[in-house]
């Protein structure tokens, strides 16, 4: 890679430095510059079957022309992906039920917190307790399909579903036992109880907090208005 500076309405005695950390690079001597390069730290890597050195320190410019700066790097980055390994650790402490519940049709009819066409998960959870019994019960309803348990909706059967998927679906679900497992796990929306809402600060006026977005949210039927700056 090489990069060039060039500096404008500098004094003819200024020193103008642009400090580097560099990562990946061949080798320490894999830095070559017509300015300056004063390197301060250097530390070997390796990763992905290479090696190579981070090194960091501060290039100092030229005044009275132009300073190009080149490097040599590794084939591939000396870089571990932290994102992937943080979306990779997420993932793996996602339990089994709930990944299979998330590639199935359960969303369409289920909430985690509150009935839709059927019953919440936790509404499930807390009336059938988890036994081997209460497994296999309701493991044969969701693949065979029902009605009149949770009201005139039918449970649509799911004939297409391995049987251990849905019986490790099943025993995830009930084992959503607290409110705050069920909302960590499986998603949905709770509304915040009256007595727990906060006022505004009455020296907060409409005209103070423009400009902003205004936004509705639909919660019960009814209308919250709030302000997003």
């Amino acid at each position: 890679m090489e990069r060039t500076f060039t500096l404008g309405n500098a004094p003819k005695d200024a020193k103008i430095t642009y400090e580097a950390n560099l990562s990946s690079l061949a080798m320490e001597s894999s830095i070559t510059t017509d300015g300056k390069w004063e390197q301060t730290k250097s530390e070997k890597r390796q990763a992905k079957g290479l090696s190579g050195f981070d090194v960091v320190g501060k290039l100092i410019l030229n005044n009275d022309k132009a300073t190009v700066w080149t490097m040599m790097f590794t084939a591939k980055p000396l870089i571990i992906d932290t994102r992937n390994e943080s979306a990779k650790a997420e993932e793996e402490e996602i339990p089994a039920g709930a990944k299979l519940i998330a590639k199935t049709d359960c969303p369409t009819c289920h909430n985690a917190f509150n009935q839709t066409v059927g019953p919440a998960y936790i509404d499930i959870a807390k009336r059938y307790e988890l036994t081997a019994d209460n497994v296999t019960i309701l493991t044969n309803k969701i693949i065979v399909g029902g009605s009149g348990t949770w009201g005139e909706a039918a449970m649509t059967p799911h004939p297409d579903l391995e049987r251990k998927d849905v019986t490790e679906m099943v025993k995830y679900i009930l084992s959503l036992d607290a409110d705050e497992e069920a909302e960590g796990s499986v998603g949905g929306f709770k509304e915040i109880p009256k007595e727990k809402y906060r006022k505004a600060d009455a020296a907060a006026e409409k005209k103070n907090i423009l400009p902003g977005t205004l936004a509705k949210a639909y919660v019960s039927k009814k209308i919250c208005r709030f302000w997003l700056m």
